[in-house]
């Protein structure tokens, strides 16, 4: 009998931190943007430059999952 607590090999093979909102590959990049900033130091053109790039991506690919905060509160 299971209590639900034991991992699968199917759930071992997902990453956790990874949303599942997104399609895989838009959060794949954004993942990547944010492993690769990490090497960066936090003051830097390339770091802001890396995550900016990754996020005008994803909101490209997916933009029914940001909130356009320009027009948030109005």
């Amino acid at each position: 009998m299971s209590d639900g607590t034991e991992k699968t090999q199917e759930n071992t093979k997902t990453s956790p931190w990874i949303a599942e909102v997104l399609p895989r590959a838009t959060a794949l990049s954004l993942v990547r943007a944010a492993q690769l900033a990490r090497t960066l130091p936090v003051s830097s053109l390339a770091r802001a430059q890396a995550i900016r790039n990754a996020e005008k991506k994803a909101k490209a690919e997916c933009p029914n999952a940001f909130r356009d905060d320009d027009r948030y509160g109005k």
